[in-house]
């Protein structure tokens, strides 16, 4: 599943996305839309993790942020805001 460019400027400000660091160290970060359609990719399919596929992030990219923005509110009120606007 794709967002498209919209969907993805009205959910993005809902995630809880880290600025990249100031000294540019270490692992450069997967690409957050990626990721979050990774995530729902995995949802609606039923998949494993394990079972993404390769054009997406890794698959433990994807569920660490799943988890994490499942945890700090993050994925619902982004999909809340997605689902006011669909209305």
């Amino acid at each position: 599943m794709y967002l498209n460019t919209s969907e993805w400027h009205l959910i993005r400000r809902h995630l809880n996305i880290p600025k990249p660091r100031a000294d540019r160290r270490g692992r450069p970060r997967a690409n957050d839309r990626l990721a979050l359609e990774g995530i729902i990719h995995v949802l609606v399919k039923g998949l494993r993790w394990q079972d993404i596929p390769p054009h997406y992030p890794g698959y433990v990219s994807c569920f660490e942020r799943y988890r994490k923005w499942s945890e700090d509110g993050s994925f619902q009120r982004a999909f809340t805001e997605l689902l006011k606007q669909k209305d």
